[in-house]
């Protein structure tokens, strides 16, 4: 005779709370074959704190085996699938008591549910701390699962709203995925991390509250605990201490924005959603990676509070082009199933959002991200007088990419961006992009990027960086100001913090080929020609244990000037002063209608490089009919597939196998 199955609820969370999401039935494959929805039913019961008992027919949405339990799946848009209830009166969410009875239709047999199973939720630990207060402190920790105190791992806070207030311990978890968003098996597999979620008492609150006398920013005796928690789990686990993020919902917005601007020192990123920031005290956080999130008709925070804290967040130069913070605002037009004070739902299922905020790291300044809306239509660019004002590379398609990163460990640190392939997996060889300008103007996201990120089909991760250029008109320039060593100095952090963090941007720290146009070419040129010479590099611009070598250098239509001023330094500028042989491979580009810097440059260029590193090592490509590197036929040349010939270069220089034949050189 068959064994009676046994009967369990298995719950899950979504972004609007727990719900039960199936029933299983134990030891019953005899029941399963040839079954459908149609032949059980299922009935919901739900107690409240109360007692009141409410009853309904769950939906069931699919039949299935899997090789040791019958899952009855159950649609999650049911009237009575939640787990939990607001209560009216104090406006705090409860629980419920669920039960469930299963009836296999036509035998007039029902199975009644004698267990749960809360996926994710489970896996956390229920624990407490002790208040200053006096009171106790439940809070949830989740562990990795594979968890080896031999390595370091990232930790994420997140603070709840009001309505999951109280001593459970369970509604912070329960009410929304804010937390358990980051413990499922798929984001650990991905992004292994510590997920802390503590529960403030049903009568505190993670900040003060507004009052005539008082703004709603202050840290409380609540939030004061929570970050005792972060930092006992931090004593207590291998953490890794530059990577320790917070989050929250509604109060636990207000909470996250005065976390972040209580303790700068201990966050490498904030991601406040519908919550408010003290705007007089925005400039502790200025340089801080945030990500912020709020619908515009809020009816519970105002939007206004979010704005208010991006708006003091903004350059005091009011530069669009490089804003500190990252900010969602949902318009008015588009209203949020529940309502518009649910924006959680949408933040947390933000993909980009969730990548952005794993490669943060405190004190790198990494991830600093512009924020150009497909809709946003943005002035011209605040040039000095005299500078010259360019285009924009088109980027809006890739889906994977990282901007407005510091590179170094200064506050005025020069930035770069990342983009990486959509759909290859890591390790990436790395094409780094230093741009031309004539060292007095020009930007890592000029549209001259746009050729260089051909790489991504290829394969390549692209690094587009920034340096310093020179503060004063074109031909004005003044004797004290020169771009070397800095720009030298520059390139070369640039080129340890892509070995610093690849593992984090799945970088092959092994093939590094380094490509510049025009001034960007010098700089190309001296990165591939000065990796043997330590005086040539500042480490104490970071990553001082990683290497700044290059494989190989690509230099297009480049400079390779002695003077003016600007280009004066404690060693020679000159590309060739520095080859020695042994170097990496170098490729020479060159137009020969330039007008800008004539070709023939290139051609003497190549000529003592080949006399130091041999004819093998150095190739010159000439692109007939073509000039300066701004001109349509240098990268789009009838004669020669510049793009293609860049990247056969490379792949053959870095031992990439792609498929493609290496033009001859001319």
């Amino acid at each position: 005779m068959p064994t009676k199955p046994q009967v369990n609820i298995l719950t899950e969370v979504d972004g609007f709370g727990q719900k039960v999401a199936a029933v299983s039935l134990a030891a019953a494959e005899h029941i399963v074959s040839g079954l459908t929805p149609a032949d059980f039913k299922v009935e919901a019961f739900r107690r409240d704190q109360n007692g009141a008992v409410s009853e309904g027919t769950r939906t069931i949405t699919n039949v299935a085996y899997d090789g040791e339990d019958v899952i009855l799946q159950l649609d999650p848009t049911d009237a009575n699938a939640s787990t939990t209830y607001r209560d009216p009166d104090t406006r705090l969410s409860c629980r419920y008591q669920v039960s469930c009875n299963v009836t296999l239709k036509g035998r007039r047999t029902v199975y009644q549910s004698t267990g749960r199973v809360n996926l994710v939720v489970d896996d956390f630990q229920l624990m407490t701390h002790p208040m200053s207060t006096g009171a106790v402190m439940p809070y949830q920790l989740y562990v990795p699962h594979h968890y080896d105190p031999a390595k370091r791992y990232p930790v994420i806070l997140f603070l709840h709203g009001a309505g999951e207030r109280g001593a459970d311990g369970y509604l912070p978890l329960e009410g929304n995925e804010g937390a358990v968003s980051w413990a499922r098996s798929a984001e650990q597999a991905q992004r292994p991390c510590f997920v802390i979620a503590p529960q403030c008492p049903a009568e505190g609150r993670w900040t003060t509250t507004s009052t005539s006398s008082q703004k709603p920013f202050t840290p409380t005796p609540e939030l004061d605990a929570a970050y005792e928690i972060l930092k006992s789990v931090m004593t207590e686990y291998s953490i890794e201490e530059t990577r320790v993020y917070v989050t929250g919902i509604s109060m636990g917005g207000f909470g996250t924005w005065a976390l972040g601007i209580a303790h700068p020192e201990t966050f490498a990123a904030l991601v406040p959603i519908c919550g408010g920031g003290d705007p007089e005290r925005a400039g502790t956080i200025a340089d801080k990676p945030i990500w912020a999130f709020h619908h515009a008709g809020d009816p519970v925070v105002p939007v206004g509070m979010t704005r208010a804290i991006v708006r003091e967040l903004e350059t005091p130069e009011n530069d669009l082009y490089y804003r500190p913070v990252l900010y969602t605002e949902y318009p008015v037009g588009d209203p949020l199933e529940r309502g518009e004070h649910f924006s959680w739902v949408p933040a947390y299922q933000t993909e980009p959002m969730r990548e952005w905020l794993f490669a943060q790291r405190l004190g790198t300044g990494v991830g600093k991200i512009r924020d150009i809306s497909p809709h946003r239509q943005l002035p011209d660019p605040p040039f000095k007088d005299g500078k010259i004002p360019y285009g924009f590379a088109k980027t809006d398609h890739i889906e994977r990419k990282f901007l407005d990163i510091r590179y170094t460990n200064r506050p005025d640190s020069a930035k770069l961006d990342v983009y990486l392939p959509a759909t290859r997996q890591g390790p990436y060889p790395v094409m780094m992009y230093v741009h031309g300008g004539g060292f007095f103007f020009g930007s890592k996201e000029m549209d001259d990027l746009q050729p260089i990120l051909y790489g991504l089909e290829r394969g390549y991760a692209v690094v587009s960086v920034n340096y310093t250029l020179i503060d004063c008109p074109i031909g004005v320039e003044k004797p004290a100001q020169s771009v070397f060593p800095q720009a030298l100095y520059q390139a070369k952090a640039a080129l340890r913090w892509i070995r610093a963090n690849a593992a984090v941007y799945k970088f092959d720290p092994d093939r590094v080929a380094v490509l510049g146009t025009s001034a960007g070419g010098q700089i190309a040129g001296l990165l591939g020609t000065t990796g043997h010479k330590p005086e040539t590099g500042d480490l104490s611009l970071g990553n001082s244990r990683f290497s700044s070598a290059v494989q190989a250098a690509i230099i297009a239509c480049g400079a390779n000037r002695a003077t003016p001023n600007h280009l004066r330094g404690v060693f020679s500028t000159r590309i060739e002063d520095h080859a020695a042989a042994g170097g990496p491979p170098l490729l020479l580009l060159h137009g020969t209608e330039d007008q800008v810097l004539p070709y023939q440059g290139s051609v003497d260029l190549a000529a003592k490089l080949r006399h130091v590193l041999g004819e093998a090592k150095v190739k010159l490509i000439t692109l007939p009919d073509a000039g300066h590197n701004n001109d349509p036929a240098f990268f789009a040349n009838v004669h020669v597939d510049t793009k293609k010939v860049i990247y056969d270069f490379a792949d053959q220089a870095l031992a990439v196998t792609t498929g493609c034949d290496l033009y001859g050189s001319k």
